[in-house]
């Protein structure tokens, strides 16, 4: 494993540690991981909203690429590539701001862990370990199906093991709130004909919906009797058995208006859709609200 530490003006001493400490630590937390492909690269800043990890480590990545040209990763000044950096490797980027001063430290994860940290190196430590679980999961092949809980999880109990001071808690599993079973809206139930003419329709179905919702809104009175009639309609195509004939009303394009079509199958539900065949030999998924049973008037 090779370890690269990138530094702002009085990092070491703003953070209260060495380069040579973090190494050793690092080492300790890696010591029972294969890390023979395995880069770390630590930027310590003076200040930033964002303090993490990230493990780069599902693709090889090469010499070249090894500094980040854009993003919270990017380097001000002229870099030199490492010259012992292997032709290819895994990457392990960490950040951390460089103040050893607020220790210790609580803080809530993206993930709603709430950490504790003793010490600015803790803090650092923890974040290598959760990195290094993806490490090896996606490069080693241990951990399968493990994400980002199962990280943080790992982590905390090699950090323990290992005498780092940092204490987590997961957030309590609360259960979810069966969400009220809301039907179609309005606008998923629309055929645009039931309001306009089928040329001023398909015009301004084209042209986007806040057009077209204006001429609707000046033609429907009452939206909820309209769902209302248009879910009975649904269900009653729903209803029907694969072969039968039914006639296009609605086509955007205008290509297959009034056309008859056969019913190829039924969508499952609560998809407002059925698989139609038009005379052409083509299959669509088609709105049952711009379908019907019965052949156009005239």
């Amino acid at each position: 494993m090779q370890v690269y530490f990138f530094t702002q003006h009085g990092s070491w001493q703003r953070s209260g540690a060495s380069a040579e400490e973090l190494h050793r630590l690092l080492e300790r937390i890696a010591a029972e991981t294969d890390t023979a492909d395995l880069v770390v690269a630590v930027h310590l800043v003076r200040r930033s909203r964002w303090s993490g990890g990230t493990a780069f480590v599902r693709q090889w990545h090469h010499p070249a690429a090894f500094f980040a040209t854009r993003g919270k990763w990017r380097l001000g000044g002229k870099r030199v590539i490492p010259p012992e950096l292997p032709a290819r490797f895994k990457l392990i980027r960490l950040l951390l701001q460089d103040d050893g001063a607020p220790y210790p430290m609580t803080q809530m994860d993206r993930y709603g862990w709430q950490h504790r940290f003793e010490r600015f190196s803790d803090h650092l430590a923890f974040f290598f370990a959760h990195e290094l679980h993806h490490f090896r999961r996606y490069h080693l092949g241990l951990h399968p199906r493990e994400g980002e809980h199962s990280a943080n999880g790992w982590a905390l109990a090699h950090c323990r093991e290992l005498g780092v001071g940092v204490a987590s808690q997961r957030p309590s599993k609360k259960k979810a709130r069966k969400r009220a079973h809301r039907g179609p809206a309005f606008w998923q139930l629309l055929n645009p004909i039931d309001f306009l003419p089928a040329a001023q329709a398909a015009w301004l179905w084209r042209r986007g919906g806040a057009l077209l919702g204006m001429a609707v809104r000046l033609g429907c009175g009452d939206r909820d009797k309209y769902v209302a009639a248009k879910m009975e309609h649904i269900q009653r195509l729903g209803a029907m058995t694969p072969g039968v004939q039914l006639w296009i009303t609605f086509d955007p394009g205008q290509r297959y208006r009034n056309a008859p079509v056969r019913l190829v199958r039924q969508m499952r539900r609560p998809s407002l859709r059925a698989v139609i065949e038009t005379g052409d030999g083509k299959t669509w998924r088609w709105p049952l609200a711009w379908l019907s049973p019965d052949p156009p008037v005239g």
